[in-house]
């Protein structure tokens, strides 16, 4: 039985869901078919619901996703850049709470979608004292800027975060509830890139953005390498296909590893599903003496996915060049990563061609009440 659901009444076979879906398990036959699933396709579907978002005509539905679960994407609730940039870097860690407890229903939305110096090294002595440091507290200091962005006087400055440097939060630029759920479900991953560079600029612009993410003790380790040519993003797909052929070839069992096959089919038949011929590849690594390395740079780069689309851009996560660059020494020496940087992860950058309407439900959370 086949998991895909057409209304033929609404549908324009105009084939968005065929382009957009992940592993091209979706098919339109000829100029008289709808869309249907390939033989087989049941076993490879992610059931990602990017069929059902896709489609601007109402038309699909998928027996996991269903349409109806699936809310549309409303209008007003969209926030701009601006307001993208301001709601990422306007988080911070909390270390001191109100001795109130929390309502269970509060817990469950969150879900479903000294003071405040977090080492305690800010003291004022007595009534008549300002704040100052403790004593040797200048070792301790994570730079993190908690204790300007707390002031509402404007009274307080670092010397390393200087209050002139940090912006003040801007109530227009706020966000609702509302508007984070949809921000926040509204994120999808990008396979399918418009055949147009990106600026420089631009991608400057969202790793300016995606620095401001939350790093153990503040560390910030996480470096960037970028690559906008898209004949060198192409060289590193034809590597890992070469990386995965030979794994192949060295282990019959690699057969039956998910994607490794279909990887080393695509490229003989002329497709790229390694990189889906992204016009920008952006790569986070962190040192090897970053022992939160891989934490730091995966909460970076989503930051960085999650500002995208308010420039305009999608991006994917590239879990197969990952696979390859972990032990593909001619890859390896290819991006070059910084020595000794043991922590990494790529991630694809394209203008989508795709445009989504809708929101696929995913499983309830398993929660545990203790």
């Amino acid at each position: 039985m086949s998991l895909l659901i057409v209304d033929e009444s609404k549908c324009k076979q105009d084939g968005f869901c065929v382009r957009d879906c992940p592993t091209a398990i979706i098919r339109i036959k000829d100029k008289e078919s709808y869309p249907e699933m390939v033989p087989g396709g049941e076993q490879f579907c992610l059931t990602c619901g990017h069929c059902v978002a896709v489609c601007p005509h109402g038309a699909m539905s998928h027996t996991k996703v269903p349409f109806e679960d699936c809310s549309p994407i409303q209008k007003e609730l969209g926030i701009d850049e601006a307001q993208v940039v301001q709601f990422l870097r306007s988080r911070r860690s909390i270390r001191s709470f109100k001795d109130q407890p929390i309502e269970k229903e509060k817990i469950q939305r969150l879900i479903e979608v000294a003071r405040y110096a977090p080492t305690a090294i800010i003291r004022i002595k007595d009534k008549e004292s300002y704040p100052e440091m403790v004593p040797g507290g200048e070792q301790f200091c994570l730079t993190c800027g908690h204790c300007v962005a707390v002031c509402p006087h404007g009274a307080m400055s670092h010397k390393t975060v200087p209050f002139e440097d940090c912006s003040p939060i801007q109530k227009e630029l706020g966000i609702d509830e509302a508007q984070v759920v949809q921000f926040l479900r509204s994120r999808r991953s990008i396979r399918s890139f418009k055949d147009q560079p990106i600026e420089k600029e631009k991608i400057q612009r969202l790793i300016e953005v995606a620095r401001y993410a939350p790093t153990a003790s503040n560390t910030q380790l996480v470096e960037w390498l970028v690559f906008n040519d898209k004949d060198t993003i192409k060289g590193f797909a034809k590597m890992a296909a070469e990386w995965a052929r030979a794994l192949l070839e060295k282990d019959p069992q690699a057969a039956k590893m998910p994607y490794i096959p279909g990887i080393v089919a695509a490229w003989d038949a002329g497709y790229d599903a390694v990189l889906r011929g992204a016009p920008a590849l952006v790569v986070a690594s962190s040192p090897k003496e970053d022992l939160n390395g891989t934490v730091n740079l995966t909460l970076a780069l989503s930051y960085l996915e999650l500002a995208a689309p308010g420039m305009g851009l999608g991006t994917c996560w590239a879990g197969l060049l990952k696979g390859a660059l972990l032990t593909w020494p001619p890859l390896q020496k290819a991006i070059g990563l910084p020595e000794n940087h043991t922590h990494f992860y790529p991630m694809m950058l394209g203008y989508p061609k795709a445009k989504y309407f809708r929101l696929p439900q995913r499983k309830s959370p398993k929660i545990t009440w203790k």
